[in-house]
Order: structure tokens, then C-alpha cells, then sequence
């Protein structure tokens, strides 16, 4: 097998002000999995997705800048968001990929089944990407980087947003490949870093600050025991208090570490590890007076090792902390206490603060399809002044000479012969010479000629072009002139040739005659028919104006599509911005800047066609164009919900082109034909009016057009208007005042159509965005369904999974009882019911698709629910789901980043704090601080990493301090150290401002840091619910988790003395297993390459007896032992209980 080498030395690469990475890491690990922590930046390096600066990257000895193509086909990367086509099936994702890095049909196919069978996946092998739950989607995107004979894989953060279940999968499926490939992994995750990691690379600041084996780093940076105390929800201060002088009496040396939420954590010194065992009876022994809900200890984890790098960091670069208290004392001016006009005032500048915002980053975005609009523009005037329909002359002079052929054979014959007819003879050759041609003396012309076509009929077509006979018998000379037909020049030219000759022999050589064609000016033609050039300038315009207009018009997808596309809307909307508000400032905003673009393109061709200069001719084309951008905007806003900006912008071009064009040039035809067709047209111009702008736009400039050209021909052309007052005595022209043809009744005629036509995509626009329309919508696919699959399947909850529904209504804030929602005949959502007290914070938990997302989305109006209530009390006043005041309490913190990426983080605060009445930069400032993105403020938010993008998100459902705050998944993706602060900042929001919270995470250390109570989903409906402690007593035990060496990093025993005691010193994991299942001590919960998990079933050990053997236990096999903690049955043991259970059923 290969040896993998890959190493770094002094990358950096400089993005804006920001140092992204650097220092020095070497790493020279066959077949060895490297765990990276806050190093992101550095796999784009290895990938050169990005160019470092300076510095030098290798990959199996080869340098990635010059042998990039020979490097990835070893490479794989599973990139932290799911990179998936949507519309392939999971087979044909694995099968292209297999594909790209060089397999045959034959071997990618094998290849893949192989691999969906590794992954546990094959069931899924022709579903559809975007069909598969969360966690199939990273499997997905595993065995993507993986299929192909990858030996180097590179995974960003590839467990992000699985449940405890999904990511233990997905460890094994890694833990078997650690002997076949070497792996990168980035994760913010510890527990899975030293699950998988054999080696240990932390990076702060742009520097790496350390790296080793777990086991090395941990020793380095070894803090003691970590004595966890979970207190209860109802623990006061004074408890607190209590719990820090009772651990004081035992261990003196303990030292307070930090409050997450309910979790409290001391750090016991490895100096005074024989005071532990007492410490844990006298914890025992007060632990119901204490409000002590459970205990764990153990020694230092990863997280510790990460924490402890990141305070050195931050001693070195004079960072302060925070001070979260500032933020929680800020004087709040809620949006109900202002002036409802200066409230409305304030959101209007907002919106169009944010506008302009966005405007000034994407400038290029509009520029480009402007800048191909006055392309457009240009072309039209240049092509419409080289029109001769309006031109004094009919166009240029030709001269009438025998070359205009090419070289000609000119057949004559001159006769009797005579001084008289040899000078006749000698000038007709001459000028026959002179020309290029040959002339030829015959007897008989017309014989010579026929013989000639019989030889070369092309020739005789194309170059026999005249000839001539003389006849000087007598005093009158007699000359015949022979033509082609097939010239049409030629008679002339023939003629031509006769004259000459004659002038020349009877009055001298100076004399000549010249014929020349100037065509005859239209102005000059009977105008009863329509003009072939007229119909071409009309034509340039049915085409290229209107395709001008709509590169115009389609540059105002963008904005609303970045709107839609990342949800951002749905967050405005849920701070009392209704839609038909957020539209309209939209609407006003881009018409002014519509209109300040059609005035230089109708300026343009105002100045530079000569049909179109004037104030009248200015004016109604502006009108026209106006017109457009008025009726259109609203059109085109429908299509910023298409799936990507370039195939909305795609779609609105060619549904224009063909809604545009076609239409009017089937109008045009009818209503020029008889009345009966003529009657048809009209009523088909009202309805393509009221119904597509574009044909309005094509329409009016059309006929404009027509109408422009025809009045500048009857201002140079007097004789037009003499023919047509003629015919027509009542043309306004007629009376020697006015315009010709009217351009008026073009607009006026057809104003009431546009009216209809604006009115309808307005409220289209407006209405698809309202909860009464979506509401509608879902009745009628839920109608469709039940008659599709019949009946849904009856539901049978297990029991009551809301034991707070019988308390009295005046004590509930929010509450949803019999809750559902069905796809397709599916029911996702089953009868689910909960209540949520005032500065209670409730935790739904459960596996991936097992409905939590479903339901936030049903509690934020972003679907609609199919069966239940779900409402709301404040101030003793019940607010219902469809009551416009319900979405202003909400805070919401979705699961994909509803963050608009063009703005700034500031930006994004600004307005949603403004959007709810708080007009105060400092108050802005302060979330900054907290959530460490002061740093980042100015960057746009797209620019962010995923945990800075999680962080600004949950600021933006804490700003405001709403009554009701939903956080879905808050901290995936945060390291650790922020994510601690952002339970601080919650758990403080909870006690302190009296916030009610809905928490799903995968993070079951989360829950328990900030939830009062629990409910396990599976399935849609809940499963198990109940407090923390309740939960975990139903499980009961204790949990023991062993980290187990790795042999393979190269620990000798010599490194671990006192291992000679035979006493419970085992030889394998085998005997340690043994010893604990046979015994009945422990079973086997779960097992890992380098992690055991055991489950001690006795409810009545003790503490201090089990802290006791385990300490043994471990302090005598480190040739085994790594690392170890013990706690009460966790949280995980129950989520992972019920995920595993195969007893429930779904009636």
C-alpha cells in the first residue's frame, strides 16, 4: 500500500483583514484519522479551493501546486454542507462520482453497491437526494468523497446535524476505514474528536497553538478531575451556595470552573484524588437538600484541552470577556410603546436602508444586465437611422457601366460599310473595351447571341448583358439595343452604349452621355400600401426593445430571490412586517431606480434616431416604458421562488421573449385583416393586456414606433401629407396643427387593461406570502391527499404526552394540543401536544426526520397545520396561530441560517432590531459582543463559517428579548467555547427576562444545560417526556465510559509504573469486558474502536463505591486506559434508548 504523506508549512493566506491560517503542522500518519479543531480554512488550502499566500502544501511528496490533477484522484472531501444534485437518485450520485475519478460503468456500479452496503444505505439506493433525512444526506456525501479508490479523505464537520444515533453510525463506518485511508476531519464536536482522532491538531487565530496524540494533549494540559453537579430547575442561589461549601469541607483545593445553565462544574487536583471517594458520600448524603438532580466526574476531556488553549489565546491577545449583564440591563424600546406612526416611519427607512445596503455589494449584478439592455438600445437607433423608410433620399446614386457585370461579351454588327459606320463601329468598341469587356463584330447578331446560350447557358445568363445593330443605309441612322432579361440593369446599360457611340461619331469625341438609377424616394411613391421599410423599423422594435426592457426588469429578481431563497423574509415577517408592506417598499424602491434607467435608455433614442426626437415623441416613450415597470415589477417578483437566481432570471427572459413577440404579432395580424378577425384581435389585446406585461410593453412600442416614423415622413414629405388629406380630411395634420397620427389613444385606450393587469400580480405577489392564502392551498392538497390515499392512518398517542395540560389555562403561555401535518398521505406531524410556562425552557428532542423541524415550522406559520390549535396568553389576552399579533412575540432561530449573506452581520441586526422598534446602535453593539462577532461585524455574513453563521443567527432570535423564542439546533456547528457562552446568554434571558424557550438539539449536554423539561420524538408524535430526572430514572444506573489507548500510536507499558500489581490488571479489553459482564457488575451498551461504553444496572451503588473501583481499576491497566468518566444514567442513554426500541408501533 502506498505511504500517505501530507504536510503544511508556513500557509497564509490573507482574506480582506483577516489572517485565516498559519504556523507550522506536519503530519506524516499512514493510514491514520487527524482530527482538526477550528480549522476550516486550512482544508481549502489542501483542495486549493483557495491559494495560500505564501507557503508549501504536499500531498504523497507532490506539490499541490503543480500536481494538483495526479493529487485528486487519491482525494475525497465531504464538505460541512451537503453538496447534493437534487434531482439524482443516490445510486447516480455515487456512480458520477466513481465516474469522475476514472471508473468504468462496470466498476463504478460495483463499486457503489458495495459501498451503500457498508453504509447501511442500500434501501436508498434509488431515492431521490433530496428525499433522504439529514443524516442520510452526510452518509451520502461520505460515500461520495469515499467512492472512487480515495485514499486521503478530507471531512468538514461530516456528523454536523445528526442525532447521538446517526453519529455513532457514522464513527463505526470511519473507525473500519482507519487502517485503509488516512483521514482529515474537522468537527467542533469533542466528544466525537476523541472518539475518532488519533491525532489532535487545535488552531486559533490564524496559528496553531497545538498538536498531538488525545492522550498527549490532555496530559499537557491536565487540569484534574471535573466534578459535574446537575441541580434542579427549581435550585435557587442560596442551593448554590450550599453545594460550593459542602465540597469545600471535604476538598478544600476545589475550585468553582463554570455555571451552564443547570450544570455546575468544580476542578478536583490530581494532588487530592484521595479525597474524592468522602467528597462523594457527603455529596450522597445531602443530595435531596441540596436539589441535586445528578453527578458525574471525570478526568480531563478534549473539551477541557480546547478550552483551556482558547483562554491562553486570549490572555495573549488581550481579549475581554464580555460582559453579559450589559446586555440583559439595556434599556429596550419595544415596538408597542412608540407612536404606531413612528413606529410604521421607522420600518419604512429600515426596508429601504437595507435595500440600498444590498444595492451597493451587488452593483455588478444590475450593472451587467443594464449594460446589455443599452446594447440593445444602441442597436436599435443604429439600425433604425440606417433605414431608408424615413430618409430624404431613396439611397445611393449607381452608376449605369457595363462593370457592374465583370468582364462581358458584347455582340454587334454595323452595316453597310462605309466611312460613316467605321466610326460608329470603332466608338461602340472603344467604350465597350473601356468597361472590361470584349466586343465582337458579327454578321448576324442574333444568331451569335442564341449560338453563345446554347454553348454556356450560365454564361450567356450572367454575362451577356448587351448588343447592338446599326444600320447606315441612309441618312437617318437606325440602332437596335439588345438586353438580358435576366439583368435588370441592362437595358439602360445597352441603351447606354448606342447613344455614346452616336454622340461621339456625329459630334465628337468630347461629347458623351452617362447613365446613372437614383432610386425614387418613398416620400415620392403613392402611399396606399404600407411601406416595406416602415415594416422593418417596426419590426426592430418588437424585438430588441422588448429584450432590452426585460434585462432591465429581470436585474430585479435578485434581491427578493437572496430574500426568499435564504428565508429572510420569513424572519421580517415575524417582526410586524406584513407582506403586503415588505412588498411595497420593495415595489416603490426598484420602480424609482426602473425609472431612472428608462430615462437614459428612452433619452438615448430620443437624441440619436432622428423619427424620434422632440418633447412629445421623449415623453410618450418614457410613458410606455413606465407603464412597464410598473405592471411588470410585480410580475416579475413571482419568479424570485425559483430554486436559483439564474434560472429564474433564465425562465422570466425566455417567457418574455415568447409571451411578448408572439402575441402581438397575432393581434397585429387580426385586427389588420376584416372586421370580423379585426373584433377578435381587440378583445385578444384586453385579455393579453390584463394578463402578461410584456405584451404590453411590445404592443405600445410597436405601434409607437409606427406612429413616430409615420409623422417624421409626414414632416419631411409634404407630398404625404397632401396624398393622405386627401383620403383622410380630419387628421389633425390636416388643419395645420398637431401630430399626424396620434400617440395619445395608444395610452389612454388601453389604460383600464393596465390597471387590471397591475392589480392582479400585486395582490398575486402579496397574497401567495399571507398565512390565510397558505392556509387555503394546504386545505385543498390535504382534500386531494385524503382522496388519493384514502384516509390517513388513525393515530393512537401511546398516552398523554403533555402531563401540564390539565393546569389552568392562566398559567400557560404557549400551548398546542392534537397538533399534525401530513405530506403525501403521510402523517409527519401525529396529534403531538405541549404547554410552555413563563421562563420555562422545553427540549424536543428526537432522531433525524423524526418531525422536530416539521414542527417549528408549523409554529412559525411557515407551513400550516392540518388538525389542532396552537395559541398563545400575554397579559391575560389569547392570541391564536392565525391572529396577526401571534409572530410578533416569536423569536425564531431556524436550522438552515435564515440570514441574508449579501448583508453584514451588523446590517442583519440593525434591521431586525429596528424592524421591532429598537432604533439603538449600542444595543446592536452589545449582541456583537457577546456572541463574538465584533470582529466580523463589517463582513458580510456569506463570508462567515458555519458556527459564526449559527452564532449571528441566534442573535437574531434573542434580539428584541420576544416572549416566545424557538432555537432549532442553535450551536451546531459552535465551538465549544462559544457555544458555552450562548447557553450562559440563554439561561440568563430565561431567569433574569422571564423568556419562555423551544430547544431541539443533538447535543444532549445542551438539554440538560438549559431545558426545565424533555420530550422525545419518534415517529412525529412523542415518545417519552417528563424533567431531566425523571427521564433518567427511568433508565436508572450508571454510566461508565472508558477511552481505550490506541496501540497503534506507539504507548509502551514502561510509560505507566505500578502496572505489576496483578491485581485487576487485565492483558486486553477482553478481561476488562469480562470482568464487568460476568460479574454482573456492567453490561456492554455500546462499543467502539478506542471507546467502551458500560451501564452499571445497580440503582443502589453508591457513588463513592464506584468512583473507588474504577480508580483502581484504571490506575492499573494505562496500558489499556486511556481516559474515563462516570455519571448517572445521561441523557443520551435515554435519547438512545428510545431510538433503538423496536416496540413502538404507530397504530
Amino acid at each position: 500500500m502506498p505511504y500517505i504523506r501530507h504536510s503544511i508549512v508556513n500557509t497564509f493566506y490573507n482574506y480582506r483583514t483577516l489572517l485565516a491560517s498559519g504556523s507550522t503542522l506536519k503530519a506524516r500518519h499512514l493510514f491514520w484519522i487527524s482530527t482538526l479543531l477550528q480549522i476550516h480554512t486550512w482544508m481549502v488550502y489542501i483542495l486549493r479551493m483557495i491559494e495560500a499566500t505564501s507557503g508549501l502544501i504536499k500531498v504523497n511528496g507532490m506539490n499541490i501546486k503543480g500536481n494538483m490533477d495526479e493529487i485528486r484522484k487519491t482525494l475525497g472531501l465531504c464538505p460541512q454542507h451537503n453538496l447534493l444534485f437534487t434531482d439524482l437518485t443516490v445510486a447516480e450520485h455515487l456512480i458520477f462520482f466513481a465516474k469522475l475519478k476514472g471508473k468504468s460503468s462496470d466498476e463504478a456500479r460495483r463499486e457503489m453497491k458495495d459501498l451503500l452496503k457498508k453504509l447501511n444505505m442500500s434501501e436508498k439506493e434509488d431515492s431521490m437526494a433530496a428525499t433522504l433525512s439529514g443524516g442520510m444526506k452526510r452518509k451520502l456525501c461520505l460515500g461520495m468523497a469515499i467512492i472512487g479508490g480515495s485514499k486521503i479523505l478530507i471531512l468538514d464537520e461530516p456528523s454536523s446535524g445528526m442525532d447521538p444515533e446517526s453519529r455513532r453510525e457514522l464513527w463505526d463506518l470511519l473507525l473500519k476505514w482507519r487502517g485503509e485511508k488516512t483521514i482529515l476531519i474537522t468537527t467542533h464536536f469533542m466528544e466525537e474528536a476523541d472518539a475518532l482522532g488519533d491525532w489532535i491538531a487545535i488552531m486559533a487565530n490564524g496559528t496553531l497553538q497545538c498538536y498531538g496524540t488525545p492522550m498527549y494533549l490532555k496530559k499537557k494540559y491536565d487540569t484534574g478531575y471535573h466534578l459535574s453537579i446537575m441541580v434542579k430547575g427549581s435550585a435557587s442561589t442560596e442551593d448554590e451556595k450550599n453545594i460550593r461549601r459542602a465540597i469545600t469541607e471535604c476538598v478544600e483545593e476545589a475550585q468553582f470552573k463554570t455555571r451552564n445553565g443547570n450544570n455546575i462544574v468544580y476542578i478536583i487536583p490530581n494532588e487530592v484524588q484521595s479525597k474524592i471517594k468522602n467528597l462523594m458520600k457527603h455529596l450522597e448524603s445531602k443530595e435531596a437538600e441540596l436539589n441535586i438532580e445528578n453527578i458525574s466526574i471525570m478526568h480531563t476531556t478534549l473539551e477541557d484541552v480546547f478550552l483551556k488553549v482558547k483562554v491562553d489565546t486570549e490572555t495573549e491577545d488581550n481579549q475581554d470577556q464580555v460582559d453579559i449583564a450589559a446586555l440583559l440591563d439595556s434599556d429596550i424600546r419595544y415596538s408597542d410603546k412608540q407612536a404606531k406612526a413612528c413606529l410604521y416611519k421607522m420600518r419604512f427607512f429600515t426596508l429601504f436602508r437595507k435595500k440600498y445596503w444590498f444595492l451597493r455589494r451587488k452593483l455588478m449584478a444590475y450593472a451587467i444586465p443594464i449594460a446589455i439592455a443599452l446594447i440593445f438600445f444602441i442597436l436599435t437607433v443604429y439600425l433604425s437611422e440606417n433605414s431608408d423608410d424615413f430618409d430624404e433620399s431613396g439611397g445611393p446614386i449607381l452608376k449605369l457601366r457595363l462593370s457592374s457585370y465583370g468582364a462581358s461579351s458584347v455582340y454587334y454588327n454595323v452595316s453597310p460599310s462605309n466611312d460613316k459606320s467605321e466610326l460608329i463601329k470603332s466608338y461602340y468598341r472603344k467604350l465597350v473595351e473601356a468597361d472590361g469587356s470584349t466586343a465582337f463584330n458579327v454578321p448576324n447578331v442574333e444568331e451569335a447571341i442564341i449560338r453563345k446560350g446554347v454553348e454556356n447557358i450560365i454564361y450567356y445568363k450572367e454575362h451577356m448583358i448587351a448588343g447592338a445593330e446599326f444600320d447606315t443605309t441612309s441618312e437617318d441612322i437606325k440602332a437596335t439595343a439588345l438586353f438580358n432579361v435576366e439583368a435588370i440593369h441592362s437595358v439602360p446599360i445597352s441603351f447606354n452604349l448606342i447613344t455614346n457611340s452616336l454622340a461621339k461619331a456625329l459630334l465628337g469625341e468630347d461629347y458623351s452621355i452617362s447613365a446613372s438609377n437614383w432610386p425614387l424616394s418613398s416620400r415620392l411613391e403613392f402611399l396606399d400600401n404600407q411601406e416595406y421599410m416602415k415594416v422593418k423599423v417596426t419590426l426592430l422594435w418588437l424585438i430588441l426593445i422588448p429584450i432590452a426592457c426585460l434585462f432591465v426588469l429581470g436585474s430585479f429578481i435578485l434581491y427578493p430571490w437572496v430574500e426568499k431563497s435564504t428565508k429572510f423574509d420569513q424572519l421580517q415577517y415575524m417582526c410586524s412586517t406584513t407582506p403586503a408592506f415588505y412588498w411595497f417598499i420593495n415595489y416603490i424602491s426598484d420602480l424609482a431606480i426602473y425609472a431612472l434607467i428608462m430615462v437614459v435608455m428612452a433619452g438615448i433614442i430620443s437624441i440619436f434616431s432622428a423619427p424620434f426626437h422632440g418633447g412629445t415623441e421623449f415623453g410618450i416613450l418614457f410613458t410606455i416604458f413606465l407603464i412597464y415597470g410598473i405592471v411588470g415589477l410585480p410580475y416579475t417578483y413571482l419568479y424570485s421562488r425559483c430554486k436559483s437566481s439564474s434560472s429564474a432570471f433564465a425562465l422570466f427572459i425566455i417567457c418574455g421573449l415568447f409571451l411578448g413577440a408572439i402575441p402581438t404579432l397575432v393581434v397585429w395580424g387580426m385586427m389588420e385583416s376584416d372586421e370580423y378577425y379585426a373584433d377578435i384581435g381587440r378583445t385578444l389585446k384586453k385579455v393579453f393586456m390584463c394578463l402578461c406585461p410584456q405584451f404590453t410593453l411590445t404592443y405600445l412600442v410597436t405601434f409607437y414606433a409606427q406612429r413616430a416614423v409615420d409623422n417624421y415622413n409626414f414632416k419631411v414629405t409634404p407630398q404625404r401629407v397632401t396624398a393622405y388629406c386627401s383620403h383622410e380630411p380630419d387628421m389633425p395634420c390636416c388643419k395645420g396643427s398637431g401630430q399626424c397620427v396620434d400617440y395619445n389613444s395608444l395610452i389612454e385606450t388601453n389604460i383600464a387593461w393596465f390597471t387590471i393587469c397591475f392589480v392582479i400580480f400585486s395582490l398575486l405577489t402579496i397574497i401567495l406570502d399571507t398565512y390565510c392564502f397558505k392556509r387555503v392551498v394546504s386545505k385543498v392538497i390535504y382534500l386531494i391527499s385524503k382522496l388519493r390515499y384514502g384516509n390517513y392512518e388513525q393515530i393512537n398517542s401511546r398516552r398523554d404526552m403533555d402531563g401540564d395540560m390539565g393546569k389552568p389555562y392562566s398559567n400557560l403561555s404557549l400551548k398546542a394540543k392534537k397538533l399534525t401535518k401530513s405530506y403525501s398521505g403521510k402523517q409527519i406531524v401525529k396529534n403531538i401536544n405541549f404547554t410552555l410556562g413563563n421562563g420555562e425552557c422545553l427540549g424536543i428532542l428526537g432522531v433525524n426526520g423524526a418531525g422536530k423541524t416539521t414542527t417549528f415550522r408549523l409554529l412559525t406559520r411557515e407551513e400550516v397545520v392540518d388538525g389542532g390549535e396552537v395559541d398563545m396568553t400575554l397579559n391575560n389576552e389569547t392570541i391564536k396561530i392565525n391572529d396577526g399579533k401571534y409572530l410578533e412575540q416569536l423569536g425564531y432561530c431556524p436550522q438552515a441560517d435564515a440570514l441574508n449573506y449579501v448583508l453584514t452581520g451588523r446590517e442583519i441586526l440593525t434591521t431586525i432590531a429596528s424592524l421591532r422598534g429598537i432604533d439603538d446602535p449600542e444595543y446592536v453593539d452589545n449582541f456583537l459582543k457577546v456572541f463574538d462577532l465584533e470582529k466580523y461585524a463589517d463582513v458580510p455574513c456569506g463570508h462567515y463559517s458555519g458556527g459564526n453563521k449559527r452564532k449571528l443567527s441566534l442573535a437574531v432570535s434573542l434580539i428584541g428579548h420576544h416572549k416566545f423564542v424557538l432555537l432549532d439546533e442553535p450551536t451546531n456547528g459552535v465551538d465549544p467555547s462559544g457555544r458555552r457562552k450562548c447557553w450562559d446568554l440563554i439561561k440568563k434571558m430565561q431567569d433574569k427576562k422571564n423568556l419562555s424557550f423551544i430547544l431541539t438539539s443533538h447535543s444532549m449536554v445542551e438539554c440538560e444545560a438549559l431545558c426545565n423539561k424533555l420530550k422525545i420524538m419518534k415517529n412525529g408524535e412523542f415518545y417519552k417526556e417528563g424533567t431531566i430526572s425523571t427521564l433518567k430514572n427511568e433508565v436508572g444506573g450508571f454510566s461508565l465510559k472508558i477511552k481505550l489507548i490506541n496501540k497503534d500510536l506507539g504507548v509502551d507499558e514502561v510509560d505507566f509504573p505500578g502496572h505489576r500489581d496483578t491485581n485487576l490488571r487485565f492483558n486486553n479489553v477482553e478481561e476488562l469486558k469480562k470482568y464487568f459482564v460476568e460479574s454482573g457488575r456492567a453490561e456492554v451498551k455500546d462499543e467502539h474502536s478506542g471507546l467502551l461504553h458500560l451501564y452499571i444496572k445497580d440503582k443502589n451503588k453508591k457513588w463513592s463505591e464506584i468512583f473507588d473501583e474504577v480508580e483502581q481499576i484504571s490506575s492499573k491497566n494505562k496500558h489499556l486506559i486511556e481516559d474515563y468518566s462516570i455519571s448517572e444514567a445521561s441523557l443520551e442513554d435515554v435519547f438512545l434508548s428510545v431510538a433503538r426500541s423496536d416496540d413502538y408501533q404507530t397504530a
